[in-house]
């Protein structure tokens, strides 16, 4: 029997997107773990590999005891790289050029139905294989992020 697919999804603003995000992988068969934070996150990736990382690019950074500060897109390239996990950015609109983000995925928050196609490719392929696409210079241009709310404010992913 194939081994279980495991996602980790990491928001602020679980209430909202908790439920229809836990029903999707639950009608996949997948296993969900959830995280309110990078902190959050950082901890469950310490004691478990993870399919597919699910990361809103809002996220604060978060401060290692080495002193580096961590980005939400940092995070993501780590696990990319270190476990061949899939990466996908999920945040509420980013305004600006999404088309190449950096080799990640991204889908908007409002259009859920995107998800379950992310969701069927991650069924066919579990882990990313090859050379990881990570391009930061496409990621450094300050975008602006709409929150499910509608609080606007410019982010910059990396």
């Amino acid at each position: 029997m194939p081994e279980k697919i495991n996602i980790l999804y990491v928001d602020d603003e679980m209430p909202e997107y908790q439920r229809p995000v836990k029903k999707v992988a639950n009608a996949f068969g997948f296993n969900l773990t959830l995280a309110n934070s990078l902190n959050e996150a950082i901890e469950h990736t310490q004691n478990r590999r993870f399919n597919l990382i699910i990361c809103d690019p809002s996220l604060k950074q978060v401060k290692l005891p080495s002193g580096k500060l961590v980005y939400p897109v940092d995070f993501l390239a780590y696990c990319e790289r270190s476990y061949n996990s899939h990466s996908l950015i999920f945040g509420g609109l980013l305004i600006g050029n999404t088309k190449h983000l950096g080799g990640f995925d991204f889908i908007s928050k409002l259009k859920l139905v995107n998800l379950v196609d992310r969701f069927k490719r991650l069924k066919k392929s579990p882990w990313k294989s090859g050379e990881t696409k990570i391009n930061a210079k496409a990621l450094m241009k300050p975008m602006l992020h709409i929150n499910a709310r509608g609080k606007k404010r410019i982010i910059r992913i990396f």
